[in-house]
């Protein structure tokens, strides 16, 4: 008779016993648990920088005097959400009041 893999349930990181019968059900399942973690992490990180750079394309657009706001902001919604054009302006914004400081 075939053994039937063996299905435990515990809280991942709590201590395992040196004599824990299921010892090594459980280094597997923590095992898998990170690497499910690295792969979100990685996806997540991807994602924030496919993001990030829309929103400075939109961004460089904004503050070129040779665009009009307004095409800026249609084009930009398209590309990244209305959000993403709040966020792109509010850089724009800062970035211009900085300037202002500075002369």
């Amino acid at each position: 008779m075939a053994e039937q893999p063996q299905v435990i349930a515990f809280m991942v990181g709590a201590e395992i016993a040196d004599d824990d019968p299921h010892k090594w059900i459980k280094l597997r399942a923590l095992a898998i648990s990170d690497a499910a973690e690295a792969l979100e992490d990685a996806a997540r990180s991807a994602e924030v920088w496919s993001r990030a750079a829309a929103v400075d394309a939109v961004a460089e657009l904004a503050a070129c005097p040779g665009f009009d706001l307004d095409d800026v902001c249609e084009a930009g919604e398209a590309r990244v959400g209305e959000a993403g054009v709040d966020a792109a302006l509010g850089v724009v914004a800062e970035l211009q009041q900085v300037e202002m400081l500075r002369w």
